[in-house]
């Protein structure tokens, strides 16, 4: 008896049958079906071959009620510590008067149970905030850029949030504050004026300590993500079996690296510039020799992109000569995109911190026992290295400010900001470790293709 499964894949279904072949008794043996009960939606995104979770609004719900759930601790947090200074927040008031209470705060005295349902009315929305931004527009959602241009306008206007909402439910009273989104530097900027203000009058009750608790521990207080660095994978060339002693077989080396790191980037620049390929109309191939691909990479170090003209005039030919370059090389980013984020951050100054000096040492090959040259680990010591390692490793805009003003000696305030902005931990990982890195570049760099 010969059997045979048989399956049908519909939008929303999945068929199945077994059916014995045996020519003189031909019978199916079994069949059904199982319905994936899906919506409209859902079986739209189905057939256009669109990933569909079930669970994405199960996580929905459930990051609503954590996002609650952690408002209600802060509140109870902040209501024990006010009334463990004598401060009793005064519990029924309008929309308008709460704007007009915070509007007031931050240019004259107001009475310590008002302060109070000030702090608990700062304390219900907080502004957006993420890890890191980038300082260039061109790189933001719609979503952050519209957060930003509300901040500016506060910013040009030198107004609180209290200020600027009042003043426009005085203007229109159904003025709609709901969608309007802050970062959350402007609450914190609105908490720091007001708290300012009013301690002048209450000095034995706003003190520092009080400040500290109720600003850092209770309103503004973040939890740190949880680490996941256990996730990043090991680098395919360096990984290396071990046998425990209980004779399990576990697999170890060195992770790969982000691809922010300047030898990522330089790896990258280089495995490009071999690539290129430069041809006439008779298939005759142009010859760039190692000076000019050294050249080439020079400028790409520097630039995110290859300027046609720039490439051009590195290779000494011209449109008339009837060499044929493919377009589509000039519209990636295939240049240092570590380095240029730097720099436009530092703007001309500290210009010292851009270095990246690359020296060679020659190791011999556990393998093979052959001399082969491998960039040095020196590199890890030049300072641009040093300086995206720091920005990379330290989350904390307040820290990683402090740690480029004392090792690094940037003291300018708009360079500190900037440099706080860029998140080259967005920017994942490559897929292979320093360790190899650093053992190919020698071989990129003497214009070996990164196949070969």
């Amino acid at each position: 008896m010969k059997k045979i499964l048989g399956l049908d894949l519909g939008s929303s279904s999945i068929g199945w049958a077994v059916v014995d072949l045996d020519p003189n008794d031909r019978k199916i043996i079994g069949m059904g079906s199982r319905i994936i009960p899906l919506t409209t939606d859902d079986e739209t995104q189905f057939t256009k071959g669109q990933a569909v979770t079930k669970n994405a609004e199960r996580t929905a719900r459930r990051t609503a009620r954590k996002c609650l759930d952690r408002y209600q601790q802060r509140k109870s947090k902040l209501r024990g510590k006010l009334e463990s200074v004598g401060i009793r927040p005064v519990e029924i008031v309008s929309p308008i008067e709460l704007w007009m209470l915070r509007s007031k705060a931050v240019s004259e005295k107001i009475e310590l149970n008002e302060l109070g349902r000030v702090l608990l009315h700062l304390n219900q929305k907080r502004g957006y905030k993420s890890g890191k931004e980038d300082f260039s527009d061109s790189t933001k959602s719609k979503y952050v850029q519209g957060v930003n241009e509300n901040y500016k306008y506060l910013q040009e206007h030198n107004l609180t949030l209290g200020q600027y909402f009042y003043k426009e439910l005085l203007k229109d009273g159904a003025f709609r504050i709901k969608g309007r989104v802050y970062p959350r530097i402007a609450y914190i900027e609105e908490f720091d004026t007001i708290i300012t203000k009013q301690r002048a009058y209450y000095p034995d009750i706003i003190t520092d300590e009080f400040i500290r608790q109720v600003r850092d521990e209770i309103i503004f207080y973040q939890r740190r993500l949880r680490s996941c660095k256990h996730l990043v994978s090991i680098c395919e060339f360096e990984k290396k079996q071990y046998t425990k002693l209980d004779g399990t077989v576990i697999t170890s080396g060195p992770k790969v690296a982000p691809k922010s790191s300047p030898v990522s980037q330089l790896c990258k620049v280089w495995e490009f510039v071999n690539t290129i390929t430069i041809r006439n109309k008779a298939g005759e191939k142009f010859n760039i020799t190692t000076e000019q691909k050294g050249a080439i990479a020079g400028y790409l170090q520097r630039n995110v992109r290859l300027k046609i003209t720039e490439l051009q005039k590195i290779l000494g030919i011209s449109k008339k000569d009837g060499w044929w370059i493919d377009k589509t090389v000039f519209k990636r980013n295939v240049g240092d995109t570590t380095y240029t984020r730097i720099a436009e951050a530092l703007d001309g100054k500290y210009s010292e911190l851009l270095k990246l000096s690359v020296s060679f040492d020659e190791i011999v090959d556990t393998e093979s026992g052959e001399l082969r040259r491998v960039v040095s680990e020196s590199i890890k010591t030049e300072p641009l290295f040093r300086l995206w390692h720091t920005m990379y490793s330290v989350s904390d805009q307040e820290v990683l400010q402090s740690v480029l003003k004392r090792k690094f000696g940037i003291v300018d305030e708009t360079v500190l900001e900037k440099l706080c902005r860029i998140d080259f931990v967005k920017d994942a990982y490559s897929n292979k470790s320093n360790t190899a890195m650093r053992k190919i570049l020698p071989y990129l760099m003497e214009g070996y293709v990164y196949s070969d």
